[in-house]
């Protein structure tokens, strides 16, 4: 049974054949003079046609072998045609002969050697025959027929990147931002490889960029943070974050990073503020309950501090994180009865955690326990052989 056309693009192929075989084996979408054409009044060859027809179906009934006979005998009958040679590189894709389906292509580009389909295909074959010198002046020659497409430049930027030349693909990513029609992910790839450049003040600017053309995009303001921080811009990092949370109240991860700079800026007031915000907004938040717990055990309300950690547990009875944030309590206020009994419920939930073992041992060692010290020791320490605390 032949499938419907909207189920798979091979029956596009019978009116793209078909149209090249009518129009006398020209294609007159782009450039009109690229194309030796017949005369106009030349009839199609019926045996093409009806070959064609016949090539279409056997496609879309997944009989390619008996499909690529069709099409081979009708480009006997029709050899300029741009669709035909289009048809018979795609059935040579299908079955994995891709030396096969570029030599179709080239010809196919001696009638149509601006033919956008043509050279993308050829481009893409040349890659997945790891072929990445031709596959790059495939991409330049894209390039240099659709100056404007911000897509091709785009990847004509990583096959760069993947030759190893990297300016030239910050050249094609900075022709795209100039455009204005760059999306996020051409700002995060432009940023990062100017940080492993070494080139972190060109990395803030490209960042801030993104920032200006995508307000709303959360991303833009981490990865902007993530390199002040690395250049320990606090001033500008404050800034950014402040302003970030703002204009957009609802941005999760710039509230708990704005929250954690506060803490570490000593202004644990404002720091609570924000957790409290988030805890308020989603009382199921692990990560920042946790720091809103840790937080009053700093600031000395253990009272308080106690009370997050226990609902915490409640909240998340299969996380060992909770169990282990009880048993840190516990063994910052002294307990340390009462920590073990909670590290052990933690390691029963999950056993592959170094520092889990490595406070249990300590809690152990304290209490001179010095056998189960050394147990849980020598756990610690064949998770992380070289962690000089486990020897």
């Amino acid at each position: 049974m032949i499938r419907s056309c909207c189920s798979r693009p091979g029956l596009l192929l019978i009116f793209a054949s078909i149209m090249s075989l009518t129009a006398c084996s020209g294609n007159r979408s782009g450039s009109e003079t690229l194309l030796q054409e017949k005369p106009a009044s030349t009839t199609p060859d019926p045996r093409a046609v009806d070959l064609t027809i016949r090539g279409t179906i056997e496609e879309l009934q997944g009989n390619y072998a008996t499909a690529l006979l069709a099409f081979q005998e009708a480009r006997l009958f029709d050899p300029s045609s741009v669709g035909l040679a289009k048809a018979i590189a795609g059935i040579y894709q299908r079955m994995h002969k891709f030396e096969s389906a570029i030599r179709v292509l080239k010809q196919a580009l001696q009638h149509a050697p601006e033919d956008r389909e043509i050279l993308e295909n050829l481009a893409l074959l040349y890659e997945v025959n790891r072929n990445p010198a031709q596959a790059l002046a495939i991409y330049k020659r894209l390039v240099r027929i659709s100056p404007h497409d911000p897509e091709l430049r785009a990847r004509l930027a990583t096959i760069f990147l993947q030759a190893g030349q990297v300016d030239s693909a910050i050249t094609q990513f900075n022709a795209i931002i100039k455009s204005g029609s760059a999306t996020p992910d051409v700002w995060r790839t432009l940023g990062r490889i100017y940080l492993q450049q070494k080139k972190p003040d060109s990395a803030v600017v490209v960042y801030r960029d993104w920032v200006t053309h995508f307000p709303d995009d959360e991303t833009a303001y981490v990865e902007l943070g993530q390199v002040l921080k690395a250049v320990k811009d606090t001033t500008s990092l404050l800034s950014v974050y402040e302003k970030a949370l703002q204009l957009h109240p609802e941005f999760s991860t710039i509230r708990r990073d704005l929250a954690l700079l506060y803490q570490q800026l000593n202004r644990p007031d404002a720091a609570q503020r924000l957790y409290e915000q988030a805890v308020s907004a989603d009382s199921s938040d692990f990560e920042n309950m946790t720091q809103l717990a840790n937080l009053y055990f700093e600031k000395g309300d253990s009272t308080r501090a106690m009370e997050l950690y226990q609902k915490l547990q409640q909240s998340h009875p299969d996380d060992w994180r909770s169990y282990y944030n009880l048993g840190q309590f516990f063994y910052r206020k002294g307990d340390l009865p009462g920590s073990i009994t909670y590290l052990r419920k933690a390691a029963d939930l999950n056993g592959n955690i170094p520092l889990l073992w490595l406070l249990l041992g300590e809690n152990y060692f304290r209490l001179d326990s010095l056998d189960q010290a050394a147990e849980t020791l020598k756990k610690a320490h064949r998770m992380v052989p070289d962690d000089r605390n486990a020897n």
